[in-house]
């Protein structure tokens, strides 16, 4: 939250297949929120350097929802 109680980042963290995490959803308004947000995230899981990867998914933007 900024400093008005606006919602600047939310995110999760999550395993995936063959021991990797994930930060799925993560969404940031600007880098120094991102970093933040992540820095937390990973804070909150126990012995995280031990996990085979991690890395973020990107899906395909859906240009078109209504198709």
């Amino acid at each position: 939250l900024d400093q008005s109680g606006n919602i600047v980042g939310y995110g999760t963290i999550r395993l995936v297949t063959k021991n990797r995490l994930s930060p799925a959803p993560f969404y940031a308004d600007n880098i120094e929120v991102a970093e933040v947000l992540l820095k937390d995230l990973l804070e909150m899981v126990p012995n995280w350097q031990s996990y085979t990867s991690f890395g973020f998914l990107y899906p395909e933007c859906n240009k078109d929802p209504l198709t």
